[in-house]
């Protein structure tokens, strides 16, 4: 914007004559160009506010039908006879033992959701990310 004025107010002052039309056209060339790059700037903070705030009210939303039903489903999980005999196995197989869990408990309203099952044995600990630090499995689900 200052650029404009400036060359304005030069070729107004000291060139000391009229407009030509190649002038005008430079001069709305590189207010355009100004502009263009200002809208950027404030387009880009704005979107980068809204992905905040959207981050932010998503992080705080609670999903209450979702904590309805995870009590109902943690009670069938552990009176789950099947799935009690498969985790006592020496040898778990844990692709098909997951499509178990999911399929007869993790279908219809909690296909929006992304499903992670970990086993915890007294032994076991998990690896908690991004800070890559591993605390005691019984310790961390416990919380």
């Amino acid at each position: 914007m200052l650029l404009t004025f400036s060359t304005i107010f030069y070729v107004r002052i000291y060139k000391q004559r009229p407009y030509h039309y190649s002038n005008i056209v430079l001069m709305v060339f590189v207010f355009s160009m100004y502009s263009i790059y200002v809208i950027y700037q404030v387009t880009e903070k704005k979107s980068l506010r809204e992905k905040k705030d959207l981050a932010t009210s998503l992080a705080y939303e609670h999903d209450q039908i979702a904590e309805y039903l995870i009590g109902d489903i943690g009670e069938s999980i552990e009176s789950d006879t099947t799935l009690r005999m498969l985790l006592l196995r020496h040898k778990i197989d844990y692709p098909w033992l997951y499509k178990y869990i999911k399929k007869k408990y993790f279908t219809g309203y909690w296909d929006k959701y992304e499903l992670q099952a970990t086993i915890c044995r007294p032994v076991d600990s998990v690896l908690i990310e991004p800070k890559l630090l591993h605390e005691h499995c019984f310790d961390f689900f416990s919380n």
